[in-house]
């Protein structure tokens, strides 16, 4: 009992009341969150309008939200949702403006041109830009 951690040493309390720690815990560990800015360049945009370049913002915004590190020991594989590549932009394109006509798509984490990005060990996306070229 003498490596038993207590919250509160007032021994008037009943042992629930006192707080204790979990049985075997012994270190809270907080790890930080490094957030990786994701820039976008898509090349010859047919048609474009205010409407779609908005409907493609607020498609592109939710889906890098929803973009989070992948936790092998509590998330489901099914679930996964931490890669984001150039195809995925791409589908996210033709689901908000159904039809469009586009060119290349150039995809920018945290400074460095890569064709596909996994978020891993506390990386968190964050969209910077959508150029238009």
């Amino acid at each position: 009992m003498a490596d038993v951690i207590e919250t509160s040493p007032d021994t008037t309390l009943s042992l629930a009341e006192r707080s204790r720690r979990p049985l075997g815990v012994f270190d809270v560990n907080v790890y930080p969150v490094v957030i990786k800015t994701v820039n976008i360049t898509i090349a010859t945009f047919a048609d474009s309008t205010p409407e779609k370049v908005a409907a493609i913002l607020a498609a592109m915004t939710e889906a890098i939200y929803n973009v989070r590190p992948f936790c092998a020991g509590i998330d489901v594989l099914a679930d996964r949702n931490d890669i984001f590549d150039t195809s995925r932009i791409g589908a996210i394109i033709l689901a908000a403006v159904p039809g469009s006509s586009f060119g290349a798509i150039t995809l920018t984490v945290g400074g460095a041109g890569v064709p596909s990005y996994t978020f891993d060990n506390g990386e968190i996306p964050n969209l910077g830009t959508i150029t238009y070229i």
